[in-house]
């Protein structure tokens, strides 16, 4: 993996309709972009992200969730616990 994007972003796209990844269906897809800048605290990033979306919350709620406000509700929500 190379942490050489120009700048970090973080693109999330929420899915109408479900598509298969791997073994898995999916609706929710982050894609992150780190600059080099920012490669340390690309592990920090990184844990953050599997913390929240392989919580119990998460696998009762991402089912419900069809845009991208109540995606960001949800991230806020769980980070401020």
């Amino acid at each position: 993996m190379q942490l050489d994007a120009e700048m970090t972003t973080i693109a999330v796209a929420i899915l109408k309709n479900k598509t298969q990844w791997g073994d898995n269906n999916v609706n929710v897809v982050l894609l992150l972009a780190i600059s080099n800048e920012n490669r340390n605290e690309f592990k920090r990033l990184f844990q953050t992200v599997l913390q929240i979306f392989t919580s119990e919350e998460w696998n009762q709620t991402y089912r419900n969730i069809s845009n991208f406000e109540q995606f960001i509700d949800f991230v806020i929500r769980y980070s401020n616990k």
